[in-house]
């Protein structure tokens, strides 16, 4: 399976810039699954709407609501889909209509799996941790072998990175 060139300039500045997102109800039920939500909303502030928080029946503070107008006939995906436009900010999830819809708008976008590289980027995480999460998350995760193989190489550049510093 070929992946493309991997640009780790690019993921990196996205990353070392990363610190506000919106999240959709796939990511959220993903990443506390994992016992990773809490760590990711103390270090990066997180938007969602109302319509998805109901999906998850979680009753997470950390998670600002976003308020909006959008026309109730809108899907819950849309109107995240919207709000991450208006605000610029880039959306995590797992869901693949949420992912080209975004895409098409030229809106950052990460999944689970990126999340985990982005902790372990940060710091907010170690390998032994990431680890962990990383065997926990992919028994579950309905990825792609080469969305994986993406995460890997991915995981792989951080630590090259890290033993240079």
């Amino acid at each position: 399976m070929e992946i493309k060139k991997i640009d780790i300039k690019k993921i990196f500045k996205q990353f070392d810039r990363l610190d506000t997102s919106f999240i959709d109800a796939s990511s959220m039920i993903y990443l506390k699954r994992i016992n990773l939500l809490g760590c990711l909303s103390n270090n990066l502030k997180l938007f969602s709407i109302n319509e998805i928080l109901n999906e998850t029946g979680f009753n997470n503070p950390a998670i600002e609501i976003y308020k909006h107008d959008i026309n109730e006939n809108t899907s819950n995906d849309e109107k995240l889909v919207i709000c991450s436009i208006r605000e610029k900010l880039p959306i995590i999830t797992e869901d693949k209509k949420v992912l080209n819809l975004a895409k098409k708008a030229k809106i950052e976008y990460y999944n689970s799996l990126m999340i985990l590289n982005y902790l372990l980027y940060k710091d907010f995480i170690n390998v032994l941790q990431y680890d962990l999460n990383y065997n926990h998350l992919i028994g579950y995760a309905w990825y792609s072998k080469k969305v994986i193989e993406y995460g890997k190489l991915i995981y792989k550049k951080i630590i090259l990175q890290k033993d240079r510093l």
